[in-house]
């Protein structure tokens, strides 16, 4: 229910994401929800999602998404160099970075691209019960590029919308994949 809730709150925000962003495939999207972004990307090339979230995953499969797994940001099942896009909505706030980003750019081909869609990117204007989490972090856009960047990505771009949202993107630098490939 809530899950159907937070999709309906978020469905113009994806619309205006993949509307205005390229996304090289196949691509890989993490934290799926119900599947309503895995869908509109299905649609266009391969598409393969996650979500922690075993309730996630059974409504993205209702919706008729067939290439999910239940799997979090920092265990990625997929080969080494599998995809040439990673796109995320919302779920960056609730990933273990440090194990995350490395993550994801072992499974993106060199020159992949991480497409990070925020809506909340202001830590100082988050509600009082995100300040009080402790699973969720609220980046800045600007905090996040520098993240990017210590981990090998390059081209980081932010593109804001509506005062707080924002989309970051930014390209696996070639040759910078770990040794592990």
């Amino acid at each position: 229910m809530i899950l159907r809730f937070m999709s309906l709150m978020h469905k113009s925000f994806m619309d205006w994401v993949l509307d205005s962003v390229s996304v090289p495939y196949p691509v890989l999207e993490i934290g799926i929800g119900t599947g309503y972004a895995l869908k509109r990307l299905s649609s266009h090339g391969m598409a393969y999602g996650i979500d922690i979230s075993e309730e996630s995953i059974a409504l993205a499969r209702k919706r008729g998404c067939v290439n999910v797994l239940q799997a979090s940001a920092e265990s990625i099942p997929f080969p080494s160099a599998s995809f040439s896009s990673v796109i995320s909505f919302d779920s960056f706030c609730y990933w273990y970075l440090d194990k995350s980003i490395p993550e994801i750019r072992r499974v993106l081909c060199d020159g992949g691209k991480i497409i990070i869609a925020l809506e909340a990117t202001d830590p100082s204007a988050s509600p009082d019960w995100i300040k009080r989490s402790d699973i969720i972090t609220i980046r800045s856009p600007e905090e996040i590029v520098k993240m990017l960047q210590s981990h090998g990505f390059s081209s980081c771009r932010i593109a804001k919308r509506m005062g707080a949202h924002a989309v970051i993107t930014a390209s696996s630098m070639v040759g910078s994949q770990h040794a592990d490939r």
